[in-house]
């Protein structure tokens, strides 16, 4: 979350946002847990919501379902 203020919009989209749905679909749920955790402060930082449309909400919306 901290370090996401200082990063670039660029850098948060195309770098980040790959790497948070990776973890958002992991089969640990306490990455789980800390992604979701880390998503809400990144999704705060990025400008195009296209981008948060494709990548973190599908994400989110698989990493939340109850087994």
């Amino acid at each position: 979350g901290t370090l996401c203020i200082h990063l670039d919009s660029t850098t948060l989209t195309d770098y980040l946002l790959p790497i948070l749905k990776e973890l958002l679909q992991d089969k640990n749920d306490s990455v789980k847990v800390h992604a979701v955790t880390c998503s809400v402060s990144v999704v705060k930082l990025i400008k195009e919501y296209s981008k948060i449309q494709e990548l973190i909400i599908p994400a989110l919306k698989q990493g939340t379902k109850t087994k």
